[in-house]
């Protein structure tokens, strides 16, 4: 694993650990976290806990135990760097686009859909 993309991770885990300690929600930075790593990694999302959907009326879901499981999974990157799929990266249209894939069904799009269709 290269020093900068090392760094980042550390960095990217000081910032779950500021979100984890405050009174935010977190989803902003899970999102981001969530579509920086699947470009790359497309199988970065595997595992982690699927984002809530925001419900108009109903309280904003808090984020903070799927940031933990990201911060968990990188941990774990950063012990196993040589083992790591980020090290064998893909192509970078590959990873751009699975990237872009995993994003869109973390961030909760699809449920989103499923939910307005069911509301039709």
């Amino acid at each position: 694993m290269k020093r900068k993309l090392r760094n980042s991770i550390k960095n990217d885990i000081k910032e779950i650990d500021k979100i984890i300690n405050s009174k935010e929600n977190g989803k902003d930075l899970y999102e981001n976290l969530v579509a920086k790593y699947c470009s790359y990694d497309k199988d970065f999302s595997i595992g982690l806990p699927p984002r809530t959907v925001e419900i108009p009326g109903r309280p904003t879901p808090s984020h903070k135990n799927n940031l933990l499981a990201v911060k968990n999974k990188l941990e774990l990157f950063l012990l196993n760097n040589e083992d790591s799929r980020f090290y064998k990266k893909e192509g970078f249209w590959t990873g751009v686009i699975a990237g872009i894939l995993s994003s869109l069904i973390a961030s909760g799009i699809w449920a989103l859909i499923d939910y307005l269709i069911k509301q039709w």
